[in-house]
């Protein structure tokens, strides 16, 4: 199938109306290292997440938040924070592409990952 697709007057695709990103980072001494906590957040307004202006492409406003506490060495030598990325567990789509088959529309979808957490660790020599 062919598409005739008219943007005259549309948003483009992957362009939210409004975007926030917020960040607050505490640093508290400990010992001879610290312990740094982190809250990062991101809200989008509604986003065209494919090419063909169709309402299953359409991504809804979200949230996404990430928090880190870890605990750094004297001097940076080591660190080890733990993380959650995602905490809310939102799914949210990064793209959307119709796909033709036998005369019936599928889509296929990318999203963004789910809720993630886990350890990290840090060493410089």
């Amino acid at each position: 199938p062919v598409y005739d697709v008219n943007c005259s007057g549309r948003t483009p695709p992957q362009s939210p109306r409004w975007t926030l990103n917020l960040g607050v980072q505490q640093t508290i001494p400990v010992g001879t290292g610290s312990i740094v906590a982190q809250a990062n957040t991101h809200y989008q307004t509604a986003t065209l997440v494919g090419l063909e202006f169709l309402p299953q492409e359409m991504q809804g406003a979200y949230w996404w938040t990430d928090l880190n506490l870890g605990y750094h060495a004297d001097r940076g030598r080591w660190s080890v924070t733990a993380y959650v990325e995602n905490v809310s567990n939102k799914t949210v789509l990064n793209v959307v592409t119709p796909q033709p088959l036998a005369g019936e529309a599928i889509f296929a979808a990318a999203v963004r990952p789910p809720r993630t957490y886990g350890v990290r660790g840090t060493v410089s020599f």
